[in-house]
Parts: C-alpha cells; sequence; structure tokens
C-alpha cells in the first residue's frame, strides 16, 4: 500500500511542509477509527470469497485511516521522502558517468545538503560519494573483465584521474584493475578449455 501513502504525502504536502519529522519511533493513540477499520478488515477471514473480492479496498481502508491518524505526518514525511530520494537514484543511474555534484542532487531532491546525505544513507546505507564511487567502480569492471584498456573504463564510468580510480578500485576489489583484467581473462580461458574437453570427451564416446 505504498501507493496509498504517496498520493496522501502529495495531497497533504502543503499542511506537512512546515516541520520535519526526525527518524525514530512514533507512538500515538488508537482510535475509534482504526478499530472499526481494522475489525472490517478481519471480518473478511471468515469468508473466503469476500476475502479475495475486499481485501485490497478493506486494506487501503485501513491505511487511510492510519495516515489520517496522529500518525499519519510522520508517515506521509518518510515515505515522501524516500519517493524524492527514489527519483534521485533514478537520475543517478541515468547520468552515473556524469560530474555529478551533491549539492545538485540534494537541490533536485529539494532538501538541504544535510537533511539530503542523511535521508539518502537510511534509504541506500551508502553515503551519496560512496553509492556513486561504488557503482561507477562495478561499472569498470565489466568493461575490464570484456576487455576494455584500464584508461578508457576509468574515463567511460566518469573518472578524470587514473591513478585516483586505480587506488579505488583496489580499494574495494582487493586487486588492482589490470591484475582484476588478467584474473577474468584466466578464467575465461579456463572454463573453456573445459568446455572443449567436454565436448571431445563426448565426441570420443
Amino acid at each position: 500500500m505504498v501507493e496509498t501513502v504517496l498520493e496522501m504525502a502529495a495531497i497533504d504536502s502543503s499542511n506537512d511542509s512546515s516541520t520535519e519529522v526526525m527518524p525514530g519511533l512514533t507512538v500515538v493513540k488508537w482510535d475509534d477509527e482504526f478499530t472499526e477499520a481494522l475489525g472490517r478488515m478481519l471480518e473478511l477471514l471468515d469468508d473466503s470469497v469476500a476475502l479475495r473480492m475486499l481485501s485490497n479496498g478493506r486494506m487501503k481502508e485501513l491505511m487511510f485511516t492510519v495516515l489520517r491518524g496522529e500518525a499519519g505526518s510522520s508517515i506521509r514525511q518518510a515515505f515522501a521522502g524516500m519517493q524524492k530520494i527514489s527519483q534521485v537514484l533514478t537520475f543517478l543511474r541515468a547520468n552515473l558517468h556524469e560530474a555529478i555534484s551533491i549539492d545538485d542532487l540534494a537541490k533536485q531532491a529539494g532538501m538541504s545538503r544535510a537533511v539530503f546525505h542523511r535521508k539518502f544513507k537510511e534509504v541506500t546505507t551508502y553515503s551519496p560519494i560512496q553509492f556513486i564511487k561504488l557503482h561507477r567502480l562495478n561499472d569498470a569492471s565489466r568493461l575490464i573483465a570484456s576487455g576494455t584498456t584500464v584508461g578508457e573504463a576509468a574515463y567511460q564510468v566518469g573518472y578524470s584521474s587514473q591513478s585516483q580510480f586505480s587506488r579505488d578500485f583496489r580499494r574495494y576489489f582487493g586487486q588492482s584493475p589490470r591484475q582484476w583484467g588478467q584474473t577474468r581473462v584466466g578464467q575465461e580461458k579456463l572454463e573453456t578449455g573445459f568446455g572443449g574437453d567436454a565436448i571431445n570427451e563426448r565426441t570420443r564416446l
């Protein structure tokens, strides 16, 4: 029911924008509307046909009562923040190899640099810089394994300094880019050799 939360966040954004809700636990009163909505949903458990036909609607009703209650503001802001970070992640994947400023990403998300950094890490478990670096290195590793030179791979994924690229690559993969490429070529030859032996053995049989 994430769609319900995001829809409510969009509708009520003007009411929630003045105060930022800090992450943590929120304790609220269990109100009558929630009790009634929960009861209507639980009633479906005794009727398999009604459960199949009405469960989505009853669940949406239950979510609606939660969002309209005391906890609603906290939930809407949390999901709205996730939606903004999701949009930034989509942008990053499409522009990962371009020069990217954290300030520009924060502006795109409509957040201060400090708030953007915190929310980004909550969603991805990485800081923005770490996220960009790790994805660039992963892309570079695939390029090198496919035969691209180290310098060309570094350039294609957005590194302007090959020495910095090599240091980051070794720190992440435990090997230099050149060693990585040689290891992958050796593995491919070994696998090809095993495949050829298997084919020859079947032919002899």
